[in-house]
């Protein structure tokens, strides 16, 4: 929004429902579908436009994608965290990610960790889990002089999973996370957005 001119200010709550399927390939990766989602605006429900499942191949253990670009390795490090190694319990791993930063016609990258920590072991109904918890921070943006104006962003929050040891799949898990920018272009005004996702 331009901070200029009130008027052009808005906020909206939108939450979404679906569901997101793991299918297993021959590799040892796996695709992730995102299907039937359903969405709500300000507590009404919306028509969702029929679209085919949003698929995202390539998937590996940690989390990484085979020819992935950033925002698809992004969500599923925020989505699915996993350590890059094997953990004791209390001890954490820094996992770098980065976030497609577009500004002034020229996309950059927020970059930052997810500190993922191990602990501890927990009972879900059956199964034993390791609980995980993770820190995300990212406000690292390297903006080349010829980019012009002045930019910020940032994601931050906090998650809580629970990881199966036998099945090796998350079973349950919490997440907020909050995702701001700003883009100061002088003469031409200023841009802004946040957003809250949990």
């Amino acid at each position: 929004v331009d901070d200029a001119d009130e008027s052009m200010k808005h906020e909206e709550e939108v939450t979404g429902v679906g569901f997101v399927d793991s299918v297993s390939k021959a590799d040892g990766s796996a695709n992730l579908v995102l299907r039937d989602v359903a969405l709500q605006v300000g507590g009404e429900p919306q028509e969702v436009p029929l679209v085919p499942p949003l698929v995202t191949p390539g998937v590996k253990e940690d989390g990484s994608v085979t020819g992935g670009g950033d925002s698809a390795s992004a969500f599923l490090t925020l989505l699915f965290p996993l350590p890059r190694r094997p953990l004791a319990i209390g001890e954490s791993d820094e996992v770098p990610f980065s976030v497609p930063f577009n500004t002034a016609g020229t996309t950059l990258s927020l970059r930052g960790n997810a500190k993922v920590t191990f602990t501890g072991l927990v009972a879900v109904s059956d199964r034993t889990c390791a609980a995980v918890a993770v820190v995300v921070e990212a406000s690292r943006l390297d903006v080349p002089p010829e980019v012009p104006g002045i930019h910020e962003g940032s994601v931050k929050g906090t998650a809580n999973y629970c990881f199966d040891l036998a099945e090796r799949a998350f079973v349950k898990g919490t997440y907020a996370y909050a995702m701001s920018t700003k883009n100061d272009m002088g003469d031409a005004g200023v841009q802004s957005m946040a957003m809250d996702t949990q």
